[in-house]
Parts: C-alpha cells; structure tokens; sequence
C-alpha cells in the first residue's frame, strides 16, 4: 500500500517544474513527513488510500491546474466504459465531481439543449434523486441509469 502512495507521488512529480533529484527528494519526504504525523495524532484510523487519492493526489493537481480533475482507477475505468458504451445520450458534456453535475456543453437540438439546459449550468437532480448528498461513483451510476431510460 506504502508503495503505491510513494509511487503516485513520484508520478504526479512528473508534473512538476523540473527539479534537481535531491530537491524533488525532499519535497516528496516533506509530503511523506506530514502525512506520517498526521496520521500518528489524528484520533480516528486513516485509510491511506482514500487519502491519497481523494486528498493529495487531487489537491496537487487543482493546485497545478483548476480545471483539472484527477480520476482515480474505480472512476477512469468507469469513464473508459461509459466511452465505449452505446446506450442513449443526453447531448452534452458533463464534469462530475462529487455531489455536482455542471454542464460543460449542450449540443444544439439535443435532450439537454432542447429541455433549456446549456453549458455552466449545473444538474440538482436527475429523476427526482438529490445528486448533492451523491458520491462521484454514484453520480455516474445515475446518470449512466438515466441515459439508458426511454425517452
């Protein structure tokens, strides 16, 4: 698991200015120093993984470039099927991020243009479920649900 986590830090380096090996060394034991005493006095058990990849890893993208989103294995393998899916479309471009469904792009003559729907505008609700309270997995399972409801 430690392993894993050192490793998606010294991938996500790659992002970085270029810097001198021992420079980007202890930038990374920086990270991994704060993250070991934060784990230590923290009072409930910390899941690593979650951290990492809902924490971290993300808030160095964001830091890197805001409109970036970072997803992690369970969410691109489910962006990877849902491209190669055939199921019906709503005719836009959606950004998901937990709990939020905004809408990058609607395309002119399609169900979300046609309903009134166009781009920065953000979806509450897809057939009367709540997408605020919803994680990023679950906003992709109703979403991929309502694409696959007849008209």
């Amino acid at each position: 698991m430690t392993s894993r986590c050192i490793l998606a830090l010294f991938a996500t380096s790659l992002l970085l200015p270029a810097q001198e090996p021992d420079e980007l060394e202890a930038s990374v034991k920086k990270i991994l120093d704060v993250y070991a005493i934060a784990r230590e006095n923290h009072a409930d058990p910390t899941d690593s993984t979650k951290l990492f990849y809902e924490g971290i890893i993300p808030g160095l993208l964001r830091k890197l470039d805001p409109h970036s989103v970072f997803l992690d294995p369970g969410q691109f393998d489910q962006l990877k099927r849902m491209q190669r899916s055939e199921s019906k479309g709503f005719g836009s471009v959606v950004s998901i991020l937990p709990g939020r469904v905004q809408v990058l792009q609607a395309i002119p003559g399609a169900p979300l243009a046609k309903a009134g729907i166009s781009a920065g505008d953000e979806i509450l609700a897809i057939n009367n479920i709540a997408l605020g309270p919803l994680t990023t997995e679950q906003l992709t399972q109703v979403l991929s649900q309502a694409r696959q409801a007849p008209a």
